[in-house]
């Protein structure tokens, strides 16, 4: 029979070196054998697998609207790699290497002979986020198993309050009243400090609880204005 060019040998699994052969050619009509032809072969050792090193979980976030939440942070590192590692983060979510700047959706930890050493990795939810964003931080390098980091959180409303009409007092009145609406159910606090006309001897109020509308204001003494 006539065999393929090249010859293709199933081998049993092996151990990396090289292993020595011998090839000899019959012809199936003359009985005639040809002289033995040696040969090796070698076997490499197959390269390591990349690895992806990751270390911490997130607990969920929160923040108000407008704002960007608290940061939180896990580690990543990476051995064998033959490519930089990627670390992209969800729709609603933003990362960093540096706690309180430089925050974006795409962050590239550069490799060097296959190592990324330990890299904190900020994460946080952006002030543009709305709703409960959820998802997961991916975590991605050629060959590697990828990892992935779950965030979610809930991104608050910001209390609105519509003040009604400041009624003008005496110059021997000791407070004046805020009448207020538009706040929802919940427990509120307010703070009230001195604009760019500031009342002498005022003392700003700060983290009281808001209790039914009107407010009440104490007035210093002797502050007609």
């Amino acid at each position: 029979f006539v065999t393929p060019n090249p010859v293709t040998i199933n081998l049993p699994a092996l151990t990396p070196g090289t292993y020595d052969f011998i090839l000899s050619v019959r012809n199936s009509s003359t009985g005639c054998l040809s002289g033995e032809i040696p040969f090796s072969l070698t076997v490499n050792a197959p390269p390591p697998t990349p690895v992806i090193n990751q270390t911490g979980t997130l607990s969920a976030f929160n923040n108000c609207i407008g704002s960007p939440s608290a940061a939180q942070s896990f580690t990543v590192s990476g051995t064998n790699l033959t490519d930089d590692i990627t670390i992209n983060a969800p729709a609603g979510f933003e990362i960093s290497q540096v706690a309180g700047s430089g925050y974006s959706s795409q962050i590239l930890l550069a490799q060097a002979s296959g190592l990324v050493a330990d890299h904190n990795i900020f994460t946080r939810i952006a002030a543009s986020a709305t709703g409960t964003p959820a998802g997961n931080v991916t975590i991605t390098s050629t060959g590697a198993a990828e990892q992935d980091v779950a965030v979610n959180g809930t991104v608050h409303d910001l209390p609105v309050i519509t003040l009604g009409t400041v009624d003008p007092v005496t110059a021997s009145a000791t407070t004046f009243t805020l009448p207020y609406s538009g706040l929802s159910s919940g427990t509120f606090y307010y703070s009230i400090t001195t604009g760019s006309r500031a009342m002498p001897g005022f003392s700003p109020v700060n983290g009281f609880t808001l209790n039914p509308s009107p407010i009440s204001v104490i007035i210093p003494a002797g502050n007609p204005g």
